[in-house]
């Protein structure tokens, strides 16, 4: 079974306020910061390559807003 990227998920990554998004994308398969598209339900693709996302196949970075996140 695959484990795809879910709008749940992308929704928290999406989060953010003046300081800025508490999670930020990288997509290892080219490599770059992305957002998180809905193809067709339940497919998100990279908003940078058009490639379909699997959990195996994002990093999750601590953006500038994250501490909005933690507490």
């Amino acid at each position: 079974m695959s484990r795809a990227i879910t709008n749940d998920s992308a929704a928290v990554a999406g989060r953010g306020d003046e300081r800025g998004r508490p999670l930020l994308l990288e997509h290892n398969i080219c490599g770059k910061l992305f957002d998180p598209v809905k193809l067709f339900d339940p497919v998100m693709v990279c908003s940078e390559c058009g490639e379909p996302l699997h959990a195996k196949q994002v990093h999750v970075h601590a953006g500038p807003g994250r501490d909005q996140a933690v507490g």
